[in-house]
């Protein structure tokens, strides 16, 4: 807002083109200057000053959380000593208007948080039903059903438990792998897991921890996890000299029966085959080495991080 005939000042300005009390706002101090001609703060920016028609100026510092994060501010076209009622008018001022702005940023992140879960319940809601129909038409009987149907909801529940426990919509590479072997880990050295930190999103989360899943109750059935003396390494590293940033995603598994490959494709190996590829543009490379099962997952970054879900495929 400025006074009817006084030119507007709408625009980017640099705080350090106007004066050397930039400090004192970052600390959240007030700056009242009476005559910014004369004062040692502003008199070298006082043609600046003047071509916006101020002479006299009062700033009030937004602080956040210890953070200068916005400025409320006051001029006067001729030099002014500021009274104590007008800077208690202006503080009440800049308050409000703070207040208003917070406000509806609030309701806008509220809206933002509603649509967001509504879009993931609505793609969880066919995960399930997805899962759920696969299972049903590759069983034999009811009790493989409910066996293998409440493992992968397990899988899948744990995956919405990273996601809510960490950032929005996201989780540490890490901390999703340790959760999805929890129930194997029967010793310390069961899986090694190593790799650079990442950041995991919700659409690849919840595909990753189905694949993790998968492939953990596969080599619990007839794989490294079979034996006492199998172990599985699960690693990982970024390759940046590509085009795109991608990650590179291995499982190896060691010390387990002698391996034969399936004759049977079932819903486990199609997901682990399609499912990460489907969701974000990975690329899945599954083979049944005679020492162990080896799984090689590339995907670009980007689509890991992605935060908005896609569907099982």
């Amino acid at each position: 807002w400025s006074t009817p005939g006084v030119p507007a000042i709408a625009g980017l300005h640099r705080f350090r083109d106007y004066g050397s009390y930039i400090d004192d706002l970052q600390a959240g101090a007030t700056v009242l200057i009476a005559d910014l001609a004369r004062d040692a703060r502003t008199a070298a920016a006082a043609d600046a000053f003047a071509a916006m028609e101020a002479r006299a100026l009062v700033n009030l510092p937004v602080m956040e959380r210890g953070r200068f994060v916005a400025l409320f501010f006051a001029l006067k076209p001729t030099p002014h000593a500021w009274s104590a009622d007008e800077v208690a008018f202006l503080h009440s001022v800049a308050d409000r208007a703070h207040a208003a702005i917070a406000r509806v940023e609030a309701e806008d992140r509220q809206r933002l948080l509603n649509q967001e879960l509504s879009h993931r319940m609505k793609n969880v809601l066919a995960m399930v039903q997805a899962i759920a129909t696969q299972t049903m038409r590759t069983a034999t009987d009811m009790d493989t059903v409910k066996e293998v149907l409440a493992g992968r909801l397990v899988a899948l529940g744990k995956s919405h438990d990273l996601l809510l426990g960490g950032e929005i919509g996201s989780t540490a590479l890490d901390v999703l792998i340790t959760n999805a072997l929890e129930l194997h880990q029967d010793r310390p050295d069961r899986f090694v897991i190593a790799g650079p930190p990442v950041a995991v999103g919700a659409r690849a989360a919840l595909s990753l921890s189905l694949i993790l899943h998968e492939l953990a109750t596969n080599a619990a059935k007839y794989g490294a996890l079979s034996t006492d003396a199998g172990q599985v390494t699960i690693d990982w590293q970024i390759r940046s000299e590509m085009h795109e940033p991608e990650m590179v995603l291995s499982w190896r598994e060691v010390g387990g029966p002698v391996v034969v490959a399936p004759t049977r494709t079932g819903f486990g190996t199609r997901l682990i085959g399609r499912g990460l590829a489907g969701s974000f543009g990975g690329v899945v490379d599954l083979a049944y080495l005679p020492t162990g099962v080896v799984c090689a997952i590339t995907a670009p970054l980007s689509g890991l991080q992605a935060h908005d879900l896609g569907s099982l495929g």
